[in-house]
């Protein structure tokens, strides 16, 4: 009974930090996105989850096992683990999956230590990725804020053509809009949308449009094609947050 009490107890924790994260108006739906098209991709986060069981890493490792149970039944590629190896108030680390061996062993983009429990491992929350190119891909919910921006970096690229970005918006049952970049007045941050470095000049703070909006999106692509695999140096690795301000 306290086992199942205390199960309940932390699922409705984290419904109440995600519905609070939204709430105020800030979140991040994009962490170390790895770009395989040169079609419009459009990928979201989910809101974080409880995950089911604790995991643990060997020292410093970029190999995930479970501690106990499956903890990554159901959870795959492109999703993103969240621990915090110390107190509630502590920055947590986060990781993202880019290989699934197994329900209790992934991979992930870059290596942590996860060691400090021991054999017990750590509890973790987690962020299902969806993405895809099509008309309904990638939307998230604008309509409850004012003043709205949306932030992006690309941390790392291995393409000499680029990636190519633009956001979306659209009112209630319309079609999306291509917000930026702007076809017209002056340009915020890149005139074209077009991104072939990494790093300090590829990192955008764009204030969306005022307006009736009910939703928009975030859409990548490769300009032309991938240089490399998608491992280590050679994959491609894009951030991206919401702020608005709650009406």
């Amino acid at each position: 009974m306290l086992k199942r009490f205390a199960v309940f107890l932390l699922a409705l924790l984290a419904a109440a930090a995600a519905h609070a994260q939204v709430a105020s108006g800030s979140f991040p739906f994009v962490h170390s996105y790895d770009l395989d098209s040169a079609t419009f991709t459009y990928p979201l986060l989910e809101l974080s989850r409880p995950g089911t069981a604790n995991i643990k890493t060997t020292g410093s490792s970029a190999t995930i096992d479970a501690a106990s149970g499956a903890p990554f039944a159901g959870i795959g590629v492109g999703s993103v683990l969240t621990v915090r190896t110390s107190t509630a108030l502590s920055t947590p680390d986060f990781r993202t999956i880019i290989a699934k061996a197994s329900d209790v062993q992934v991979t992930v983009e870059a290596a942590v230590d996860w060691s400090g429990a021991g054999a017990a491992g750590f509890r973790f929350d987690y962020q299902v990725l969806t993405d895809g190119t099509g008309l309904g891909a990638g939307w998230f919910g604008v309509s409850k804020y004012g003043p709205k921006s949306l932030y992006f970096a690309i941390a790392q690229q291995n393409t000499t053509t680029g990636i190519t970005i633009q956001i979306e918006c659209k009112q209630a049952g319309g079609l999306p809009v291509k917000v930026w970049p702007e076809t017209t007045g002056t340009a915020q941050c890149d005139a074209d949308g077009v991104f072939t470095t990494a790093g300090i000049g590829d990192r955008c703070l764009i204030q969306l449009p005022d307006g009736p909006l009910s939703s928009c999106r975030l859409g990548l692509k490769l300009t032309s094609t991938d240089d490399g695999g998608d491992t280590g140096a050679n994959r491609e690795s894009v951030f991206a947050s919401f702020s608005g301000v709650p009406r």
